[in-house]
């Protein structure tokens, strides 16, 4: 892989899965196509090219289910998408979905109950930010738009915890750097406004949970001014953010 900026990644298996965004100095607009390459963390170090499918982008989301991978979404270099391609890891295989939301790009996706949640992101054709969240039922290949809440952003992260997804930072609708932490409630359909973060607003940065701990890592405070390499603990149980330093070497 040549270019590593703006991928999503999903694991499975015992491998992490990454899509190339298209690289307009590498391929011609008339012939875009993905390449995913797989990293196998089992027999070590190593990458194999996979079979190519969907149309090449950047600032998609992808999730793994049962041994899939769902993509959706992301920009071409002239649009945003809307469409969702499932990637069966096993088979080596790719099948286009049903279409869903509106088309977006910079949008986060998790999974919960056998379903994939989008929230947000953003249309580089309208200019439109999003607060809207959708839900695709991976069994019966549907869509359905559910309840709406926190404030609409782009390049925010999420997580799931329990019964909760929790979103954080992004850029907002008027361009600037959120440091909001809201919780949407799966069963209740409920969104809260947690805790603020600590420290600088922030966007793209990365999010996972670790017991009842998510781990937020690194981003960008605007548009590239600074870069962080911080690592922030948010327990959520407690609601409690620390801080933890990484020495810059």
């Amino acid at each position: 892989m040549s270019n590593f900026s703006d991928f999503a990644g999903s694991g499975g298996g015992g491998y992490i899965y990454t899509e190339q965004p298209y690289d307009a100095t590498k391929y011609a607009l008339a012939n875009k196509t993905g390449l995913l390459d797989r990293s196998d963390l089992a027999s070590g170090n190593s990458w194999t090219q996979k079979t190519s499918g969907a149309t090449a982008r950047k600032d998609h989301s992808a999730v793994e289910y049962n041994g899939k991978m769902y993509m959706f979404g992301g920009y071409d270099g002239s649009n945003s998408l809307n469409d969702l391609w499932e990637y069966d890891i096993a088979g080596d295989s790719w099948t286009q979905k049903t279409s869903g939301a509106s088309t977006r790009d910079s949008q986060s996706a998790v999974v919960y109950g056998g379903k994939m949640y989008v929230f947000g992101g953003y249309d580089a054709y309208g200019s439109t930010y999003y607060n809207d969240l959708w839900e695709y039922d991976i069994a019966n290949n549907s869509w359905t738009q559910k309840t709406s809440g926190a404030t609409a952003r782009k390049d925010h992260s999420a997580v799931v915890y329990g019964d909760k997804m929790f979103i954080f930072g992004g850029i907002d609708s008027i361009g600037n750097d959120s440091r909001n932490l809201y919780s949407y409630d799966f069963v209740s359909t409920n969104y809260t406004q947690l805790v603020d973060f600590t420290s600088d607003e922030r966007e793209g940065d990365s999010c996972i949970v670790y017991k009842n701990i998510m781990y937020e890592f690194g981003g960008e405070k605007s548009y590239g001014s600074i870069f962080y390499n911080e690592l922030y603990a948010y327990t959520i149980q407690e609601e409690y953010v620390g801080k933890v330093l990484i020495p810059i070497i």
